[in-house]
Parts: C-alpha cells; structure tokens; sequence
C-alpha cells in the first residue's frame, strides 16, 4: 500500500490519522470538562444499589446492611463469629455424616427433586442440598432421617429459610413459565 508520496507506508498513514482523530477527540472531551458528548455537568453515574446484605431481606442499600439491619453488621465481630461457630458444633457433631452425604446425593438424583422446592426470591432453581421442613433438635431426633420431613433446595433459599418450618411445593421454573407463556 503506498501513501500520499507514492513511497510504501499507508498503514503508517492511516495508523497516525486514527490517533490524530482519537487526540482531536479527547481534546473535545477537555473543552467539556472531560465529559463524553450528551453528559451534563454535576450527573455522575452511580452504582447500582444492593440488596441488604441480611439474608432474605430484600431493601436496596448501596452497600452492606440496611438502617434495620444495621445492629447485625455491628455485632458480628470475629470473636462472636467465632463464639457462635463453636456452641453450634462442626457439621460432623450435628449429624452431617458420611452416611447423611450419601443419602442427601441419592435424594436429590430422584425425579421429583432435581428443583427447588421452596423457590424463594433470588432461587437459582436447581437443587443442590437436602432441607429439613422441621428443623431437628438434635442428630438423634427422629425427624433428622424422616423422608417426609425433607425437601430438595438450592443453597440459597436453605440459608434463607434457616431453622424456620416451610414447606416447599413450588414447580420447577420451566413449567412456570411454560403456564404463563405458553409452549414455545
């Protein structure tokens, strides 16, 4: 390719005019005090505001916990973490064995629990872990490995739900909307 002279070197020509056109352009941008072309003067973008970060809350917040939540983030220290962590006991000491690893693997293979059943705002829908409807009060409650008394989750809304008694009937996300907008 050859320049304006004949000699070869138009990539380098046409290389140099797109940086003179990006150095014209920023210079613009100075002549607006920095702003692109369309921005008014005083309008900063901003951060898209978060959910409170209190499990199941849902009041948008730009960052951390909301005015009611605020005396959790308080007083959740490391010591208190830590204090709370160890009257709880290991997974282990509450019952979540081996054997539980197991059974919970071969529960949520079955067909009637691939889903979540609970289905709570932010559900991913596919279930990963086995839930207590009942919380049991200890590995030794007979509640702890009654079928009846287990549901298919996703992680997020076991968190969510907590110790709390709910039971889960929600269809699996495909067949919702399958009802409300038709097969397609």
């Amino acid at each position: 390719m050859n320049n304006r002279r004949g000699k070869p070197g138009g990539f380098v020509m046409q290389r140099s005019c797109l940086v003179g056109k990006a150095i014209l352009h920023m210079r613009g941008m100075r002549a607006r005090g920095g702003r692109p072309e369309g921005v008014s003067e005083g309008v900063m973008p901003s951060r898209p505001k978060r959910p409170c970060a209190h499990p199941g809350c849902p009041e948008l917040v730009d960052k951390g916990y909301c005015e009611q939540h605020q005396k959790y983030k308080k007083a959740e220290t490391k010591e208190q973490r830590r204090a709370q962590d160890q009257r709880r006991g290991s997974a282990h000491e509450r019952g979540y064995t081996s054997k539980w690893q197991r059974y919970s693997k071969w529960f949520l293979r079955q067909p009637d629990n691939v889903f979540c059943k609970l289905q709570l705002p932010g559900c991913t829908n596919l279930a990963q872990c086995v839930d207590h409807i009942e919380p049991p009060a200890s590995p030794d409650d007979p509640l702890f490995w009654k079928p009846e008394n287990h549901q298919a989750a996703c992680i997020h809304c076991n968190s969510v739900k907590g110790r709390r008694t709910m039971v889960g009937k929600a269809e699996p996300f495909e067949a919702n909307k399958k009802e409300k907008y038709g097969n397609k």
